[in-house]
């Protein structure tokens, strides 16, 4: 299963291939694996990253995030690993289950990750996030949802959340010219400070709240939204829902001529759902986004390089590395690896307290598909473990992601 369905991403010669180590199907980790072997020349023990992602359930699911790990670690045991030795990926399936996330946790620290990479535990986070931390071992760009894992010393972020995007978003346009802005999002604990932290921002924009709800997770009729939306004058809609509510809202607002700026977070729709929109709906799309887009490529040789390993892991068989499935966010998983690898090089010891030494000392790291990356900075009181507030603005032409602008902005500025 791909669909989101709850809101809180020519090939080179391979050299080698990556480690996947698979958790088992009921995402306990007494069944682990190895899939594939590394080969390449690289030699020595395998060094192991962990990853925790919910898949083969019937409410939220994340492939991407896990291909585009596999990607990542393919491309690095390619390119001659950690100094000559292979990463392995370990990843352990939550099922969607706090139970389950639990002893996949524990079945990492059994396992000797040095760290987890672009993990999102979307039931459990709290409980994981403590016995990694008990552990001592790194949760690098940890997609966070709760409290626990936004503060916790052991988690080294690279987006700074939900509100990031939308905020980031929102600055696209009103720079764009927008003046009215209607606020939506789900009907859930976080929605009440959501809505309020984006009104906040927007009256710093000078932009004017012209109407805000909090919709039902089980809203199956989005006319009565676009209907409120466009009653409202509204220019912009932020539109901070599921990839199936944002999708049914945009096709309503095409069939009905709704005409305004969406402004919307990268890991809500794929290029995918774009071919289903109309043209006039999908060239008002403005996302914010913590890494650049794959059109970048032809521009940035890091960004090219992702490419390829995405392009690579799908020659190997990975049908869920087709970037036209991919949500924006799962990219993360990509500079998440490459940042252990390359600080592995250098660390003190291979192993987790070797890696959070070189991540509490790396200073703007250059990543180059997200901002230079100071670990252990703190750009926020309420989620000290939020490192930087630079987010890019992307839009969608001829059905690709691609920058709407060619900085990107900060959210510093309207979020505080």
């Amino acid at each position: 299963m791909r669909s989101r369905k709850l809101v809180a991403v020519v090939s080179p010669l391979l050299l080698g291939l990556a480690v996947l180590t698979g958790c088992g199907d009921n995402g306990d980790g007494d069944s682990a694996k190895p899939i594939e072997s590394a080969a390449g020349g690289l030699s020595g023990e395998p060094i192991k990253i962990g990853q925790i992602a919910p898949t083969e359930n019937a409410v939220y699911n994340t492939p991407d995030y896990i291909a585009v790990a596999r990607a990542a670690v393919r491309g690095v045991n390619s390119r001659g690993g950690v100094n000559g030795r292979p990463l392995e990926l370990v990843y352990c399936n939550d099922a969607f289950d706090p139970n389950k996330a639990a002893a996949c946790a524990r079945r990492l620290v059994d396992e000797g990750v040095v760290a987890t990479v672009k993990s999102i535990i979307p039931q459990g986070g709290a409980q994981v996030s403590s016995i990694l931390q008990e552990a001592g071992i790194p949760s690098v760009g940890l997609g966070a949802l709760v409290p626990a894992e936004y503060q916790a010393p052991t988690s080294y972020l690279l987006d700074g959340g939900l509100s990031y995007p939308y905020a980031a978003a929102m600055i696209g346009a009103a720079e764009q010219g927008a003046k009215k802005v209607y606020l939506v999002t789900t009907d859930n604990a976080s929605a009440g400070p959501f809505l309020a932290a984006m009104e906040a921002g927007a009256r710093k924009l000078g932009m004017e709240v012209v109407g805000q709800q909090k919709l039902p997770v089980t809203t199956a009729d989005y006319a009565p939204l676009v209907a409120a939306i466009q009653r409202s004058g509204a220019d912009s809609a932020l539109v901070a829902l599921a990839q199936q509510g944002v999708v049914q809202s945009l096709r309503t607002a095409d069939q009905n001529g709704v005409e305004a700026k969406w402004l919307l977070n990268s890991g809500t729709l794929t290029p995918e759902d774009y071919s289903e929109l109309g043209s006039s709906v999908v060239e008002n799309i403005l996302h914010g986004s913590s890494v650049l887009p794959l059109a970048e490529a032809d521009n940035n040789p890091q960004v090219k390089l992702m490419k390829e390993d995405l392009e690579a892991e799908l020659a190997a068989g990975d049908e869920d590395a087709d970037q036209k499935k991919l949500f924006g966010t799962s990219l993360l998983a990509w500079p998440s690896v490459v940042a252990v690898a390359e600080l592995l090089k250098t660390a003190p010891t291979v192993d987790a307290a070797g890696l959070r030494t070189a991540l509490d000392e790396a200073r703007d790291l250059d990543l180059g598909v997200v901002p230079p990356w100071t670990p252990s900075a703190s750009v926020s009181k309420a989620s000290p473990r939020v490192s930087s507030a630079i987010v890019y603005l992307v839009k969608v032409e001829d059905g690709e992601p691609v920058l709407a602008l060619p900085d990107p902005v900060d959210v510093s500025k309207i979020l505080g």
